[in-house]
């Protein structure tokens, strides 16, 4: 017993005798995926030409373009009032790797002119056009006027049923052709395709093409047609084209007059009342003229006062208020205003009417002395 006293001490680790680690904190574990897990759909059903997550997703690539195009050229695709997404890539290229590329297309191009040529064939005018804009674009990149970039083009129709997706794809797809863009859907490739259009800034389809740097910036900004729109004034309704807001201010413009035509019951009483409160919520002071009092309850609803003229009325109109007009100018006004009550008048009903309106006003201590 003493002998095993004495025995020095083993440091002998075995398995079951570890110490066990604290286990991390579950936030802590998951923390960098928590925004992932939070934002990720809950189920997503892949099919060889369609994806659905929530919608119908398709993606419609680019992979022919025009080969001259004005600024603006993709308006027309941008204007389709249609539910989808548009994503373009534009990617430089380097100046030493374009130069390269351009100077052997140029040696190909001139073997493929000269064997041609050498068979006695009818060389193409789609072949020598495109030498000639090759040599033209190569010249400009050594001179510094122009760059390369890589540009990918998709756009993500969405519906939530099969049937409108495939219309959708269907009218994209003409607009497309309309403006010289060939498209194509990708299939068996859709999730690839729709994760190149999300605001990520990741092209994993990589159906690029090589541009300019004047047909990159064709492309932006997006020349909409629309009307013209102010920073004040109400909300007149939306473009049918691209369905932009049509904002306008009717007194910034040199005549705010407005005229509302329609067929019966095509809803101009709705369009006036609409404008009108639109406009009283801006602060406009509002005054209608109703003679069949279509507006008594909306002037009610927003405590306005309504002014009942009639002849069993109190409210009566004074046309001999002088309204801040001169005595001259008034007594031509009145003249028109019984010109309207009893039709035209005699040069001695005229003058008749003119001593009597003088009378009036004297009467009521109204001369043309200021």
């Amino acid at each position: 017993m003493e002998r095993l006293k004495m025995m020095p001490k083993l440091d002998i680790k075995l398995p079951f005798m570890k110490k066990k680690k604290k286990k991390k904190k579950l936030y802590e574990q998951y923390k960098d995926s928590l925004l992932t897990y939070l934002t990720s759909p809950s189920k997503i059903d892949r099919h060889p030409d369609y994806i659905k997550i929530d919608k119908f997703h398709r993606i419609i690539a680019s992979v022919n373009y025009p080969r001259v195009v004005d600024p603006g050229w993709l308006t027309r695709l941008i204007e389709m009032n249609l539910d989808f997404d548009l994503s373009i890539h534009i990617k430089p290229y380097p100046i030493e790797s374009s130069i390269s590329m351009l100077e052997s297309e140029i040696k190909k191009q001139k073997t493929d002119l000269y064997a041609l040529e050498a068979e006695g064939k009818i060389i193409p005018q789609s072949l020598i056009q495109k030498h000639q804009d090759t040599i033209a674009l190569l010249n400009q990149i050594q001179q510094g006027r122009e760059k390369m970039f890589d540009m990918s083009l998709y756009i993500d129709a969405k519906s939530y049923d099969k049937k409108g997706l495939d219309k959708i794809t269907s009218r994209i797809k003409a607009s497309m052709a309309s403006i010289m863009i060939s498209p194509k859907v990708p299939s068996y490739q859709m999730y690839t395709a729709l994760r190149s259009v999300l605001p990520i800034g990741c092209d994993e389809l990589h159906l690029t093409r090589n541009i300019t740097s004047s047909a990159a910036a064709a492309c932006f900004p997006f020349a909409i047609t629309s009307l013209e729109h102010h920073a004040t004034g109400i909300l007149i309704g939306f473009n049918q084209v691209n369905n932009i807001p049509i904002v306008i201010d009717p007194f910034e413009l040199s005549n705010p007059n407005v005229l509302v035509l329609g067929t019966s019951g095509g809803g101009k009483s709705y369009c006036i009342k609409l404008m009108l409160m639109r406009e009283f919520m801006e602060g406009v002071d509002i005054n209608v003229i109703d003679p069949q009092a279509e507006y008594t309850d909306l002037t009610k609803r927003f405590e306005g006062k309504v002014i009942r003229i009639a002849p069993d009325s109190d409210t009566v109109i004074n046309p001999l208020d002088l309204m801040g007009q001169s005595y001259d100018e008034k007594k031509l006004s009145l003249l028109s205003f019984f010109r309207v009550l009893m039709g035209e008048l005699t040069e001695t009903q005229r003058a008749i009417l003119d001593d009597c309106i003088d009378s009036t006003y004297e009467d009521a201590g109204i001369t043309r002395d200021p």
